[in-house]
């Protein structure tokens, strides 16, 4: 009998492990190749925005929240999302799931897959500023999604929606 590896992902810590074993984020593999120094690169403050602006656009995409009612003071960010979904009709078929690469021992919660402008699409929400590691996050974020869906990584539609507090939204196509 052949016994499949256990895959985990425990948010309060955002650690993946596989058997027990703890194994890189692709957050983390950008910080090993130099792309990012996370611990100057991601403050406090960034961090509570963007998980608070990730949660207000899941339950959004989920049908839990009516945009209206949120008196957060990231709405603003929240309404460049529904924007952006106007404009783009997205179908989501993933958002923010745990998945690891079996072969190359690596995990990410890509923030959706799914279609975008009838292509297959990882997307990635950023409520900071353009980086030039978005471009590599994304690719990693097709290798992982190639698991998982049959289409090879270098044929996924890669997109960055920048929501900003302004209520603005911008997208930024990876082909590279």
């Amino acid at each position: 009998m052949i016994i499949a590896p256990s895959f985990c992902y425990e948010e309060f810590e955002h650690a993946y492990y596989v058997d027990n074993k703890r194994i890189p984020s692709i957050t983390q593999l950008l910080d090993m190749g130099g792309l990012v120094n996370g611990a100057a690169y991601f403050t406090e403050e960034s961090r509570r925005r963007g998980t608070e602006v990730h949660q207000l656009c899941a339950d959004w995409d989920m049908g839990a929240l009516d945009p209206l009612t949120v008196t957060s003071n990231r709405r603003p960010y929240l309404m460049a999302y529904v924007a952006a979904c106007e404009a783009l009709k997205p179908t989501w078929d993933a958002i923010e799931e745990a998945d690891v690469h079996p072969r190359y021992g690596f995990a990410g919660r890509t923030d959706r897959v799914g279609f975008v402008l009838n292509r297959q699409t990882v997307t990635e929400i950023k409520s900071a500023a353009k980086a030039k590691h978005h471009t590599i996050q994304t690719a990693l974020q097709s290798v992982l999604a190639s698991v998982r869906w049959p289409l090879p990584a270098e044929h996924w539609q890669r997109l960055v929606l920048y929501v900003k507090p302004s209520g603005k939204f911008s997208v930024e196509r990876h082909e590279d």
